[in-house]
């Protein structure tokens, strides 16, 4: 018989939770809906964990979830695609799959907001059989909000709670001879307790929340995916706490994390690639771009500027399109003042796009999308004024790779 693989499963987000043990006990089954040879094929272990990304904690004292159970889903199909309903959406069962399932002793309760800056809980810890897993059913029995007045409120669960929350892990897990593996939930909770009123206009303005879960999965995240961090400051060297950094992909929202009171951040489970991050503090907005690479960390601190050293900013604005002119959305324009990257943005529907509050100075502009040629352009920004800059971009040669 093969000997058995250890597989670790975590859940997390920008503010994380890390529960060490928390399945401590309990017990394993197997659904009955596609059996599964476990003794030909040997077994793996899986450890979860669960975190989530940022949320007014200036406001907020507790965001919860209760959870009683977590199952890993082994597609036996050759494709192993699943339904195709999505991310975290319900659903009816495949009938080729089969699931590990650990039911967790007693509920447990997490405070999503004791989580952040790539703190990680341990949810679950399993075997597993050999094979390739594409979903995690996450089942929450409860959902609430603490407000820091005392205010309580609690949440409806979404429906279809019976057969688990699902989240699609991508690429797929594959376990096989004697492998160890973390998988990261990310849990988004800004985007996951929807707000019903204006929390500006005071406690009593808050006429509650709504539950929306949104979670991503990471599999083997220590080794196939990255982590972006860094520290915002003013001019004058004070750290600034709850900054909103938001990770942008092609203009979807990745996941966000917000500065600790010593004004630091972190990302992780970030898969490779290149992203816009988006700084929002009080007034002050910025956007830069971003490299991530598979196991290393990318550093990327912001500074605002304060007092006599706001200098009067100027805008730089244009259009993005082919060479028959007919517009490009989502083509990626980053700015670079010497080789440091200031700001980055996306073109519109329209093929629009614009960079407001630049200070005055020399920069390079580069514009890339993917299947044409990347094109760059020299250009001065004067004090209260706009400068225009188009770009119409060739095709790649079909002979090129």
């Amino acid at each position: 018989m093969k000997k058995e693989k250890l597989l670790k499963m975590r859940v997390f987000g920008f503010i994380a939770l890390f529960v060490l043990g928390v399945l401590a006990g309990c017990s394993e089954l197997l659904d009955s809906e596609k059996d599964v040879d476990v003794e030909n094929k040997g077994k793996g272990t899986v450890v979860i964990k669960l975190t989530d990304a940022p949320f007014p904690v200036d406001l907020v004292a507790e965001a919860n979830i209760t959870v009683d159970w977590v199952k890993l889903m082994k597609h036996e199909n050759e494709e192993g695609e699943g339904n195709g309903n999505g991310n975290n959406e319900e659903g009816d069962d495949d009938g080729n799959n089969a699931f590990v399932t650990y039911e967790l002793e007693e509920n447990v309760t997490f405070n999503l907001l004791d989580l952040s800056n790539g703190v990680t809980a341990t949810l679950a810890e399993m075997e597993v059989p050999a094979g390739v897993y594409h979903e995690i059913r996450l089942h929450i029995v409860d959902a609430g909000i603490v407000l820091n007045d005392g205010t309580e409120f609690d949440l409806k669960v979404p429906s279809g709670d019976a057969s688990g929350l699902k989240i699609k892990v991508n690429p797929a897990l594959e376990m096989n001879g004697e492998s160890f593996a973390e998988v990261l939930l990310d849990f988004d909770v800004s985007r996951s307790f929807v707000l019903r009123g204006n929390m500006k206009h005071g406690y009593d303005k808050v006429k509650g929340f709504i539950f929306k879960p949104v979670v991503r999965a990471v599999a083997n995240f220590q080794v196939s995916s990255g982590e972006i961090s860094g520290m915002v400051t003013d001019s004058a060297e004070a750290v600034i706490e709850n900054a909103l950094l938001t990770l942008i992909e092609g203009g979807d929202t990745v996941t966000s994390a917000m500065t600790s009171e010593n004004g630091t951040y972190a990302m992780i489970g970030i898969p490779p690639g290149d992203y816009s991050l988006a700084l929002n503090a009080d007034d002050y907005e910025n956007q830069v771009s971003v490299t991530v690479e598979a196991g290393a960390v990318t550093v990327q601190n912001f500074v605002i500027p304060v007092g006599d050293e706001v200098p009067e900013a100027g805008e730089i604005s244009g259009t993005v399109s082919d060479t028959a002119g007919v517009v490009i959305q989502n083509a990626m324009l980053t700015l670079f003042a010497g080789e440091d990257s200031i700001t980055s943005a996306n073109t519109s529907e329209q093929g629009l796009y614009s960079f407001a509050g630049i200070n005055p100075g020399d920069y390079n502009l580069v514009c890339k999308m993917e299947g044409f040629v990347s094109q760059d352009s020299t250009l001065t920004v004067m004090a209260g004024e706009v400068t225009e800059q188009n770009f119409a971009l060739v095709p790649v040669p079909e002979d090129e790779d």
